[in-house]
């Protein structure tokens, strides 16, 4: 027989995991052959992993590009006075 307190608890564990994931707020958006997709990261996640070796070397190479472009710091952001 459940009890109330133990459904409480699970049910607290899955919303602070959903909320951790994020997974109904933030989504991927793909644009390929002239169109948009969105997905949520877990489902990014699992299509990457589920790629051909190939499409995967491909996609991780990319994101190696992205990331070196997106996340690395600028030399000086403010223009000279």
């Amino acid at each position: 027989m459940l009890n109330i307190e133990s459904v409480s608890s699970r049910l607290c564990f899955f919303t602070m995991l959903q909320r951790r994931l994020n997974i109904h707020r933030r989504y991927f958006v793909i644009y390929h052959q002239h169109a948009y997709t969105q997905m949520p990261p877990v489902t990014f996640t699992r299509e990457v992993l589920e790629l051909a070796p190939e499409a995967r070397a491909r996609a991780l190479a990319k994101i190696w590009k992205l990331e070196e472009i997106f996340l690395t710091p600028l030399d000086n952001v403010r223009t000279p006075p």
